[in-house]
C-alpha cells in the first residue's frame, strides 16, 4: 500500500523544529520526505493544519497484565491516542517464563482463568502472541516477581545461590529470546524483601546485553528517597563496562511531600551527571490507581496473596489490621472501588460511603470489600499533586506514558477504567500547549524518539527515510482528553490519522478495523 500524507508540518521526533513537507510510505516504511505536488497514492491524507509526528510509544502498559492484548487485541483506546506501540512486562510481571505453567504474578491486576496458557518460555510466548491480530505493536520485559515467585512459590525469603544461578540463567535466556529488559515491582508483597545484590546481579546480565532495567520502586510515598537512593547505590557498586538502561516506572508527585520528590529528583539528576543513562516514565493525572491490599499494613500482606486473603478474615487477626488501618489515617472518602469481579454495585463508590451504607467503620468495610472481592480489588485515589506532576512531565528526563491497558469503548459493570488508558497522550499534549511547559518538538520527543531509544527499538520513534511507518497526523489546536475518572469512555479529540506499519488504522478518527500491530523482539 502506498499512503501519501501532503501538506501538513513534520515534527520528526528528534526534537528538532517543525518543517512543512509530505510524507510518502510504501511497503510499510517511509520511503521519502519532500514536496510531492503530482504524486499520485492509493491513499492521500490532506494534512493541512495538522501535525506530522512518529506514532506515539507507551514505555509502561498494563495491556498484559490486564491480559486486554488477549482479550481486546484491538486496543482501540490506545490507537485512538495516537499510540501505535506498548512495552509491557512492567513492576516485576510478565507473562512469561512459567515455570510452573500459572499466571499467578498478575493476579493483581487481572484473573488468570480468562485466557489459556499453552507457553512456558519467553519466545513461546511471543511466538503464541504473534499468532493474534493486534492494533499496536507490542515487546515485553522479563518479570522479576514473575521469574522469583516461579522458582520459590509463595515462601518468603532470600534465593539460595542455586535458585539466583537458576534466576540469571532464566532471565538471559528471556533476554536472547526477545526480552527488552528486566522489569522488577519491588513494593508488591513478593517482592518486597528481594535484597540489594540479588538485583545488583541482574543489572550486571543487563549490562552485558545493554537492556532495559524498569523498576516500581519500593515507595513512592515515605520512602521515596531511599528508594531512589537504593538505586544510586546499586549503580555504584557495579563493577562492569556496560552500565545498564534504567527506567523507574509510574514516577509520582505525591500532595504534602515534594520535599521528598525534589530530593529524589537530586539524586535522579546526579546518576545522570554521573553517566547513568536514567530516566522516568509519567502520566498526567493526579489519580492513581492500584490494588487495594497495599492499603494495609506491610506485615498483613507479608506472606504472599493466600495469606493476606487469610489474615483480613481471621477471628485473630483481623483486629489487630483494623487497629493499625485506624493509625494510618486513610481519607476513606477518596479511595473509590474501580474494579472487582462479581460487584458491580462498588464499582464507583468510595470507601467511606458503602462503610456507612452498611454500619461499620471503614476499616471494617476495606477488608469487607477485599474479602468479597476475594483479594483482587483495584481503586482510585486522588491524592498526587497538580503541582508536582505537571513538573515531572517537564522534566527533561521525564517519558511520557499511561500505566494502563488498552481498551475498548463498550463499558463492563465491574470496571471503571482510568481515564489514562483512553486519553493520557492527548491530554499531556494538550497541557504543554496550554500550560507552555515546553514547545512542540520536545513534546513529540518524549513520547516518540525517547522512548524508542530507551526501550531499544530499530528504526522507530522517528519520521526518516527507511523508517517504519508508524505515523500520526494530529490538529495540534484541537488535541485534547475529556476522559476523567467519572466518565473514563470519553474519546479524545484531534487525533486525526494513525498509521501502523505502513497501514491506516485511523481514519478521520474513526478506527478503521485494521490491525497491524507486531510483535517486536529485541
Amino acid at each position: 500500500m502506498e499512503i501519501l500524507i501532503k501538506n501538513g508540518v513534520v515534527f520528526d521526533g528528534s526534537g528538532k523544529k517543525g518543517e512543512k513537507t509530505d510524507v510518502l510510505i510504501k511497503g510499510g516504511v517511509i520511503v521519502s520526505i519532500g514536496s510531492f505536488k503530482d504524486k499520485k497514492a492509493e491513499i492521500v491524507i490532506d494534512a493541512s493544519d495538522s501535525y506530522i509526528t512518529p506514532g506515539f510509544i507507551d514505555i509502561n502498559s498494563d495491556s498484559d497484565h490486564c491480559l486486554t492484548i488477549f482479550t481486546e487485541p484491538t486496543q482501540i483506546s490506545l490507537l485512538k491516542q495516537g499510540i501505535t506501540t506498548i512495552l509491557g512486562g512492567n513492576c516485576g510481571s510478565s507473562l512469561a517464563p512459567l515455570i510452573k505453567g500459572d499466571l499467578v504474578s498478575i493476579r493483581k491486576w487481572a484473573s488468570p482463568n480468562q485466557i489459556n496458557v499453552d507457553w512456558t518460555s519467553f519466545g513461546e510466548f511471543l511466538e503464541n502472541l504473534s499468532r493474534f491480530k493486534l492494533g499496536v505493536n507490542f515487546g515485553s520485559l522479563v518479570g522479576h516477581s514473575t521469574v522469583r515467585r516461579g522458582l520459590i512459590g509463595e515462601e518468603f525469603r532470600d534465593l539460595t545461590e542455586e535458585e539466583l544461578q537458576q534466576m540469571k540463567y532464566l532471565m538471559e535466556k528471556s533476554l536472547e529470546e526477545g526480552a527488552f529488559g528486566i522489569s522488577t515491582g519491588l513494593s508488591y508483597s513478593h517482592s518486597r524483601i528481594t535484597p540489594p545484590y540479588e538485583i545488583e546481579e541482574l543489572l550486571k546480565i543487563l549490562g552485558k546485553y545493554d537492556a532495559l532495567y524498569a523498576t516500581h520502586l519500593r515507595s513512592e510515598e515515605e520512602g521515596l528517597v531511599a528508594s531512589i537512593a537504593e538505586i544510586d547505590d546499586i549503580v555504584s557498586e557495579l563493577k562492569i563496562k556496560g552500565r545498564p538502561k534504567i527506567e523507574i516506572s509510574h514516577f509520582k508527585a505525591y500532595e504534602g511531600l515534594l520535599d521528598d520528590l525534589n530530593l529524589g529528583l537530586k539524586i535522579i539528576n546526579s546518576l545522570k551527571e554521573k553517566g547513568a543513562d536514567i530516566n522516568f516514565d509519567v502520566y498526567p493525572y493526579e489519580t492513581i490507581a492500584g490494588p487495594l491490599y497495599l492499603y494495609l499494613p506491610s506485615w498483613a500482606i507479608y506472606g504472599g496473596f493466600e495469606l493476606m486473603v487469610k489474615n483480613i478474615t481471621d477471628k485473630m487477626v483481623r483486629p489487630r489490621i483494623i487497629k493499625d488501618l485506624k493509625e494510618k489515617k486513610y481519607q476513606y472518602n477518596r479511595i473509590i472501588v474501580a474494579e472487582m469481579s462479581g460487584t458491580p454495585s462498588f464499582i464507583g463508590k468510595n470507601i467511606q460511603e458503602l462503610a456507612k451504607t452498611r454500619g461499620i467503620s471503614p476499616e471494617e468495610m476495606l477488608l469487607e470489600t477485599l474479602k468479597i472481592g476475594g483479594g483482587r480489588v483495584i481503586v482510585f485515589e486522588n491524592k498526587l499533586s497538580s503541582e508536582g506532576t505537571i513538573a515531572l512531565l517537564k522534566h527533561p528526563l521525564s517519558i511520557i506514558a499511561t500505566n494502563g491497558p488498552g481498551r475498548n469503548y463498550a463499558r463492563v459493570p465491574e470496571v471503571l477504567p482510568h481515564p489514562r488508558s483512553f486519553g493520557a497522550f492527548p491530554k499531556f499534549l494538550s497541557l504543554a500547549r496550554d500550560k507552555k511547559i515546553m514547545d512542540w518538538p520536545e513534546a513529540i520527543k518524549k513520547i516518540t524518539y525517547l522512548p524508542a531509544q530507551k526501550i531499544g527499538l530499530k528504526k522507530r520513534g522517528l519520521i526518516k527515510k527507511g523508517y517504519f511507518a508508524d505515523i500520526v497526523v494530529f490538529n495540534p489546536k484541537q488535541i485534547n482528553s475529556l476522559a476523567d475518572c467519572r466518565n473514563p469512555y470519553l474519546e479524545p479529540e484531534g487525533i486525526e490519522f494513525v498509521i501502523v506499519n505502513g497501514e491506516l488504522a485511523v481514519d478521520h478518527g474513526r478506527f478503521t478495523g485494521v490491525l497491524a500491530g507486531q510483535i517486536f523482539k529485541r
